[in-house]
């Protein structure tokens, strides 16, 4: 298993000018590794939302994507005519759930370049249409919230079928290790089934 890592935390890597070179330069990075499919790719929230733009390429090369996971995430145009989180927003959400880097030497630069890149990421996002990728997908439904779930808007961008799994989990827990555990077993059962 492999995670991309986005540009900038670094500091010094340049932020992308689109969404579509962000996408352009993770499948360069994955094909790097992996020169032939089939592919397994996943992604919570905005990871998400990339991981099917990078699934739609693939297979736009000529590749088989052969499991696309989507944790909690909405396409592009969700942002659409919406209110952009400011610095402050990212700073507030940042201070609440990096609890852990707290007290580290290089937390507020670390803090800083997240910032950075969320306000990039959004701004960019808002302008980029998602693509339709053909096959089907497998969705985990962060529950319970308010708004219900996400998974009918993938319905536009994905030609396949969209499978849901409800997860007992705050979208922003999903990584730990109780729903992880949820969604690595289900993850396993789909590849399995490959």
């Amino acid at each position: 298993m492999y995670g991309i890592q986005a540009k900038g935390f670094d500091g010094s890597a340049p932020l992308p000018g689109s969404i579509a070179e962000m996408v352009a330069d993770y499948v360069e990075e994955v094909l790097a590794v992996q020169p032939e499919g089939p592919f397994h790719l996943m992604g919570l929230s905005s990871g998400g939302t990339l991981a099917h733009a990078m699934a739609a390429e693939l297979q736009r090369r000529g590749h088989r994507v052969a499991l696309l996971a989507l944790l909690d995430s909405v396409p592009s145009g969700r942002l659409a005519g919406r209110p952009l989180p400011t610095e402050a927003d990212f700073r507030d959400y940042f201070a609440e759930h990096l609890t852990s880097l707290v007290g580290t030497e290089d937390y507020e630069s670390f803090v800083d370049n997240a910032v950075a890149i969320g306000v990039n990421y959004t701004r960019l996002m808002r302008d980029f249409t998602a693509p339709v990728y053909r096959g089907d997908a497998v969705f985990f439904n962060a529950v319970p919230k308010p708004e219900g779930t996400y998974a009918d808007l993938w319905r536009p961008y994905i030609h396949g079928t969209v499978h849901q799994h409800d997860i007992d989990s705050a979208h922003e827990d999903m990584y730990l290790p109780g729903p992880a555990a949820e969604i690595c077993a289900v993850i396993t059962h789909e590849v399995a089934g490959d």
